[in-house]
């Protein structure tokens, strides 16, 4: 029986989680464009090999992300787990005949990550020349990482630096909550450049979040501590010595 992320994976939630962490396994940003794309992308395949919500074969050379060999008839395979399945659609955007779909998420240009997935071999239909490409808009629910996807900050380390984290993530998604049904390219940008200039913020936020943390402080006091006493302790011995 063919699987899908929507029926038997989790539904659109986990659909969503799903191409959040796939944009970040390919260093994409995560701009609403470039998860509506991943989303609709998924919504066009619809189903096939467990955890492979993008419907694609194994990847060769690696047989361990895969239980299965191609089936269903449209090449689709059975991957091992959810990291399994996430890497190995992270490999296969890698491969010639699709490196001008990552360089369009990359480069935050959905629409010709669109183009170019309509123009090469992924579906034998190519989507019926995008007429049968979903256009279905983003959930607007709370996106689920699938469970068994290692997570944590792409973007800061600490207390301050997931603060800032949250900001970003929040600027990406603000256009969803308001319930925008489709965002434009020049949106996408608009918050893609947000993002860029917050950055500086989060690294002053790494140091700032060393800078507060005890733990470090003690270990910088615990040290000096240790030296100020090894230093009396030499000038004593001396002073003793020389009194002899």
């Amino acid at each position: 029986m063919p699987w899908s992320i929507f029926t038997q994976g989790g539904g659109d939630d986990v659909a969503v989680g799903w191409a959040q962490e796939l944009l970040k396994s390919i260093d994409a940003p995560l701009t609403p464009g470039n998860l509506q794309f991943i989303y609709d992308w998924e919504v066009s395949e619809g189903s096939g090999g467990k955890y492979n919500p993008l419907n694609q074969g194994p990847v060769p050379g690696q047989p361990q992300l895969t239980t299965t060999g191609s089936q269903y008839g449209g090449g689709a395979a059975d991957f091992a787990s959810w990291t399994a399945g996430l890497q190995g659609a992270a490999d296969y955007l890698e491969m010639s005949n699709f490196t001008a779909i990552l360089q369009a998420l990359r480069q935050n240009n959905p629409a010709a990550a669109k183009q170019a997935l309509i123009a090469s071999p992924w579906a034998s239909s190519h989507y019926d020349y995008g007429a049968a490409f979903s256009d279905q808009p983003l959930p607007g629910g709370k996106a689920v990482i699938p469970a068994g996807v290692p997570t944590g900050s792409t973007s800061g380390s600490g207390l301050l630096g997931g603060f800032f984290d949250t900001i970003l993530k929040s600027l990406n998604f603000s256009f969803w909550s308001q319930g925008v049904p489709n965002v434009s390219q020049s949106t996408s940008d608009i918050a893609q450049s947000i993002g860029a200039v917050a950055l500086p913020l989060v690294k002053f936020a790494e140091a700032l979040d060393w800078f507060f943390h005890p733990g470090h402080w003690v270990r910088l006091l615990a040290g000096v501590g240790g030296g100020i006493l090894v230093l009396g302790g030499v000038y004593q011995m001396s002073h003793a010595g020389g009194g002899a």
